[in-house]
């Protein structure tokens, strides 16, 4: 199914335009989104009540100040691999 309709919040998160049309665009793609930003601006609630608001499950990866661009692309790649092999089992 094409993603055609833009998320631009929910009742607890209001996505302004710039950011609601970057998330969009990387649903559309099918490529990640990073966020930055101060502490406190909504980086860990967008993904969470966009989850929560069109019913899908959240993947989780903490990060810190010593975790590196490596670790996560291993990680992610590693659950695009079992997925993928999930989908051509079925």
């Amino acid at each position: 199914m094409a993603i055609t309709k833009m998320w631009t919040g929910s009742e607890k998160y209001i996505c302004d335009r710039e950011l609601a049309q970057a998330f969009h665009m990387a649903r559309v793609i099918g490529m990640p989104l990073l966020i930055e930003g101060e502490p406190g601006t909504g980086k860990t609630e967008l993904p969470i009540q966009f989850a929560q608001d069109v019913g899908v499950e959240l993947f989780v990866y903490p990060v810190g100040s010593k975790s590196s661009v490596e670790q996560f692309v291993a990680k992610f790649d590693h659950v695009k691999y079992l997925r993928d092999s999930q989908v051509e089992i079925l």
